[in-house]
């Protein structure tokens, strides 16, 4: 449907609306597709999300008012991850972002990014674990990055 959708699952009667706000992802990309195909990642009060067409976005959890948007690979479909005050996400091109989400009210600052050589899509949720980061790429490999 082109957006992202938070519910109530309390109002689950007849004539209940679920409802409770709407951030419309409209813009299309290059495959003429528009949305989410990620995962959103939930951080105190925010919602964290790239878009099909190529955006990141910071929503609060509370409005759904847009934060913050940042431009962003088109076909991101990897889900974001937060640790440790730390936004963690891929892109299509084969790089991974971290960016610094302590002060959740400002466009948060990009800390490190890492591009693979392979340039292949980083397409899966990057899981963190005993201070590394695990990645799979449409390249075939599964990666494991660490200070």
């Amino acid at each position: 449907m082109g957006q992202i959708i938070k519910l109530d699952p309390r109002k689950n009667k007849p004539g209940d609306n679920p409802l409770v706000w709407s951030v419309k992802v409209t813009k299309k990309a290059d495959d003429g597709l528009s949305g989410v195909w990620a995962t959103a990642a939930l951080y105190k009060d925010m919602v964290y999300v790239p878009t099909h067409p190529g955006s990141l976005l910071g929503i609060d959890s509370a409005t759904g008012k847009l934060i913050w948007k940042k431009s962003f690979s088109p076909h991101a479909w990897g889900s974001a991850v937060v640790v440790d005050h730390t936004l963690i996400v891929g892109d299509t091109y084969g790089t991974l972002h971290a960016y610094d989400v302590i002060d959740t009210r400002t466009d948060p600052p990009q800390i490190w990014t890492y591009k693979l050589k392979s340039g292949g899509a980083i397409e899966s949720t990057p899981a963190v674990w005993k201070g590394r980061i695990y990645v799979g790429s449409r390249d075939g490999y599964f990666y494991c990055f660490s200070d």
